[in-house]
């Protein structure tokens, strides 16, 4: 995987993760408003959040597919963008259908968004497991630390759908309003771990991490084969040097003498032809 695409996968990221804390935000605000001013959210309030919930419901969608064409379609991260789609249809039918006819959507649409809520919950839940299940079997560190990250927060992912699910089923199914702190808290802890993900893949700088999604061996980038090439170049001639002074210092030690240039030894003129001064 080439730094151009690398670099459109975390900045995908960084708009899943920026409209995921909207999003969990404005479910903090729906769960609120929904019970302590049931009169303002019915009458006004409802049409603003609730429009909010499925549009962001769809970016993510979206995002996530385009993570996945950008990372060739590997399993998981294909079936976490099937059901990221399901999840916002699901999410726009129980809505639309409210505004449309509130009666008939009075108890299905709730249902429809719990079941939602819980089918990606569980998703979640099992994703990870499987992270973690890989990462105790690797070895590698880098990998290993990518698959333990991706653990963490598919398990966070997993419980605030749990809280979300069980918020939506208390409070409007059984008509419990005094538990609407589970969707609160489902949607603190949601808007609190997107921000500190996508602060994170802010201020990532581009290096090449190990995906966790591929199943297929990694392979250098260009540059890093001609880093790679150079390196290998160096080593070799460093090796040859070396090898060549090894030699020259064998050779000495065994003829035990060093060849110099031979100096020419002084003429001395006979003693009848010095010079008259030193007669």
């Amino acid at each position: 995987m080439d730094a151009v695409t690398k670099e459109k996968i975390r900045k995908t990221g960084i708009g899943i993760s920026s409209v995921l804390a909207m999003d969990t935000l404005d479910l903090s605000l729906i769960f609120y408003f929904a019970t302590v001013f049931k009169p303002l959210f019915e009458s006004i309030l409802k049409f603003a959040l609730l429009p909010i919930a499925f549009i962001s419901s769809w970016i993510v969608s979206a995002l996530t597919l385009r993570q996945a064409y950008l990372k060739n379609f590997p399993g998981q991260l294909t079936a976490k963008a099937i059901i990221e789609f399901v999840c916002a249809a699901a999410l726009t039918a129980s809505i639309l259908g409210g505004f449309i006819a509130a009666a008939a959507f009075a108890v299905a649409g709730p249902a429809v968004i719990a079941c939602a809520f819980g089918f990606k919950s569980l998703y979640n839940l099992g994703s990870a497991i499987y992270f973690g299940v890989k990462a105790a079997k690797t070895t590698d560190p880098s990998q290993k630390y990518e698959l333990k990250k991706q653990a963490i927060e598919s398990a966070i992912s997993g419980c605030i759908g749990a809280l979300s699910t069980a918020g939506v089923i208390t409070v409007l199914l059984l008509a419990k309003p005094f538990m609407a702190i589970l969707g609160i808290m489902a949607g603190a802890i949601g808007c609190t771990a997107a921000v500190i993900k996508g602060i994170d893949l802010v201020v990532q700088k581009p290096s090449p991490t190990i995906d966790t999604y591929s199943d297929q061996p990694q392979k250098l980038s260009t540059n890093a084969k001609i880093v790679k090439s150079v390196n290998l170049t160096k080593n070799a001639l460093n090796s040859a040097s070396e090898f060549t002074l090894e030699s020259k210092d064998l050779s000495i030690e065994k003829t035990g003498n060093i060849n110099l240039p031979a100096q020419q030894p002084a003429k001395i003129e006979e003693a009848g032809n010095l010079s008259p001064i030193l007669k």
